[in-house]
C-alpha cells in the first residue's frame, strides 16, 4: 500500500445520508451511494470498494494517486446554462437543474414550447433575454435565491399571467415584461430589497390592472408602464423619490396617491391618462416636467399646495384648473401661461 503526507483523496460518510459517501479529490467534493456502481472505467476504485467498510475504502482509495472518469459521479460544481448547451433541458415543462447558478443571455430565446419552468433554489442570475420570446410561458414563481435579471428577460412572453419577484433583486431591469400582454399579477417578496424599475420594464403589459410596490422602491424609470391601458390602480411606495419619463403614459389610473417622498414627476409622466380627475401635488415635489398631465381630458383640478422649484411647459390641458395659493409659484405660473386658476 501506498501512502501520501497529503493524501489526494479524502472519504467522508454523510450525516444526514447513512448510505451515502462522498471522496473529496483537489478540492471539489463527488458523491456515491454505497451498492451501486455504472462505471465507466474498469480500473475504477469504486469497483472494489462497494461491499467494503468505509475504512477499506478509505484504504483502497489512498493507493490511488491518479482521478478516475467515474460516471456515476456528480460533480458538485456550479453549472452555467447557455445556448450551447441547454438543449437536454428543452421539453415544455423545464426543470432548471439543481447546480445551475446562471441562466445566460439568450439560453432559452424564442423557445416557444416552454409552457413552465421551475427554478431550483441556489440560482442566482438570469440574463438578458433569456427566456424573451417563450409565448406559451404561463407563470414564473423565481428563488429567492435570484440576485440578478438581465435586461429584456422575459420580454414578449405574450401569455404570461404572473410572476413573482424574489427579495434579493433591487432593481427590475429594463424591457424585463415588455409585452407581457396577458400579466394580470405581479407581487413582489414582503422583504423586498427592490430600489428601482428601469425603463420599459412593465410596457405594454395591458392585462395588468394594479400594482402594489415594495415601499423600498425609489425611482419608477422612463416609460416603465407605457400603455399599460388597463392599469387602473397604482399603490406608490412610501420612499418613491422619482416618477420618470412617460412613467405611466396612457394608463387608465382613475386615481392618484402620490407618497410625501416624491420630489421629481418628470415629463409627460402621466400624459393622457384619460381617467384621472383631481391630482393633488406632495408637498416635497420640486420638479414638475412638462406635459406632465398634459392630454388627461377628464381632469378638471391639479392641486399645488407649494412651491416647486421647477414647473414645466403645459403641465395640463387647457380646460383644467390649478388650484393654488394666490401669489405662490403655481398662481404666477398660471398667470403667465394662460391656465385658469382657482385659489386655496
Amino acid at each position: 500500500m501506498i501512502l501520501f503526507s497529503v493524501p489526494i483523496f479524502v472519504l467522508k460518510k454523510d450525516p444526514f445520508l447513512p448510505d451515502v459517501f462522498s471522496v473529496s479529490y483537489r478540492n471539489t467534493e463527488y458523491r456515491q451511494p454505497d451498492g451501486f456502481c455504472s462505471c465507466i472505467s474498469s480500473t475504477c476504485p469504486f469497483m472494489k470498494v462497494l461491499h467494503c467498510s468505509v475504512a477499506e475504502k478509505t484504504n483502497i482509495l489512498l493507493q490511488r494517486s491518479f482521478f478516475y472518469d467515474i460516471q456515476y459521479i456528480r460533480q458538485k460544481t456550479n453549472l452555467t446554462l447557455q445556448r450551447c448547451n441547454c438543449t437536454p433541458y428543452l421539453k415544455r415543462d423545464i426543470d432548471i437543474p439543481a447546480n445551475c447558478t446562471i441562466i445566460s443571455e439568450k439560453t432559452f430565446q424564442n423557445r416557444s414550447m416552454i409552457q413552465s419552468v421551475s427554478f431550483p433554489y441556489g440560482l442566482k442570475q438570469i440574463g438578458s433575454n433569456a427566456f424573451s420570446g417563450c409565448s406559451r410561458l404561463k407563470h414564473l414563481l423565481l428563488p429567492e435565491s435570484l440576485c440578478q435579471i438581465g435586461k429584456e428577460a422575459f420580454s414578449d412572453c405574450t401569455t404570461l399571467s404572473s410572476i413573482y419577484i424574489p427579495q434579493y433583486i433591487s432593481t427590475i431591469s429594463k424591457g424585463m415584461l415588455r409585452n407581457a400582454h396577458k400579466l394580470s399579477e405581479t407581487l413582489f417578496s414582503n422583504k423586498s430589497r427592490l430600489l428601482k424599475i428601469q425603463a420599459d420594464a412593465f410596457s405594454e403589459c395591458s392585462a395588468l390592472r394594479e400594482i402594489s410596490f415594495p415601499d423600498s422602491v425609489q425611482e419608477i424609470g422612463n416609460g416603465s408602464f407605457y400603455k399599460c391601458k388597463n392599469l387602473s390602480e397604482v399603490h406608490f411606495p412610501e420612499n418613491l423619490k422619482v416618477i420618470s419619463n412617460q412613467a405611466f403614459y396612457s394608463c387608465g389610473l382613475t386615481s392618484l396617491e402620490l407618497p410625501d417622498s416624491l420630489e421629481i414627476l418628470d415629463e409627460s409622466a402621466f400624459f393622457k391618462c384619460n381617467n384621472l380627475i383631481t391630482v393633488t401635488l406632495p408637498p416635497n415635489v420640486r420638479y414638475i416636467g412638462k406635459w406632465v398631465f398634459h392630454g388627461c381630458n377628464r381632469l378638471q383640478y391639479l392641486e399645488i399646495r407649494h412651491d416647486p422649484e421647477y414647473i414645466g411647459e403645459w403641465i395640463i390641458n387647457r380646460a383644467a384648473t390649478i388650484r393654488c395659493y394666490k401669489g405662490s409659484k403655481a398662481d404666477r405660473y398660471c398667470q403667465e401661461s394662460g391656465f385658469k386658476v382657482e385659489y386655496l
